[in-house]
């Protein structure tokens, strides 16, 4: 499941290859499902790369990520998952699929941002196509006051994180659309890269509203 996958993730940065330990952590899965199963998202991970490798520079995204925000991870933030991709420049590309695989209505998303986005006509790198995603996630509810993504640990409402959760794991819609070998720290440096576009600015104004009535005590 995407929350076993992401806790496999989260394992290997903190433990690294410790089966038997990972096996306590999560209930049901053997050492050996748990060493196979991370051998899987790390080829996953590998055809990513590969498709990242032939998308154009991270400049190209001014309109859904703020380049200037683009930049390697300090070594403080690093894990050993950082050393198995090209975090500098990739990143970005992370950042800008999910602005991009966000939008609504869009009946191809490929060539917006810049050519990177994976639709379901193209899914040979690895990554999920819509109708995969569609049957790991969802339903979506919009969340009705400040809730937090049990995924990035951000808050929703947010122009990080949207305005809907997942049913069925907690995480916001974005979370949803991120690689799962982001977490923590450089999965939040990752989301504070997304530019607000126009349906999100009107989710900023409506923000700055609840978090006044936050403040305010209403």
């Amino acid at each position: 499941t995407p929350l076993e996958d992401a806790t496999i993730w989260r394992l290997y940065a903190t433990i690294g290859t410790q089966w038997a330990k990972m096996s306590k952590v999560i209930p049901g899965r053997t050492d050996n499902n748990l060493k196979n199963r991370f051998h899987n998202l790390k080829r996953q991970l590998q055809r990513e790369e590969e498709s990242r490798l032939r998308a154009p520079n991270p400049d190209d995204y001014e309109e859904t990520v703020h380049v200037d925000r683009v930049r390697e991870v300090p070594r403080l933030m690093r894990t050993r998952i950082e050393d198995m991709w090209n975090q500098p420049r990739h990143i970005g590309l992370v950042a800008a699929d999910s602005v991009a695989d966000s939008r609504e209505d869009e009946p191809d998303a490929k060539d917006e941002g810049g050519g990177a986005v994976i639709t379901d006509k193209d899914n040979k790198d690895g990554a999920d196509s819509e109708a995969q995603r569609a049957r790991k996630f969802g339903p979506f509810e919009a969340v009705a006051g400040p809730t937090q993504c049990g995924r990035c640990g951000l808050f929703l409402p947010s122009l990080q994180c949207g305005t809907e959760l997942c049913v069925k794991t907690k995480w916001c819609r974005v979370c949803t659309k991120v690689s799962m070998h982001l977490g923590g720290n450089v999965l939040r440096e990752c989301l504070n890269m997304r530019r607000e576009t126009g349906g999100d600015r009107e989710l900023a104004e409506g923000v700055e509203l609840l978090m006044k009535g936050v403040w305010n005590g209403s």
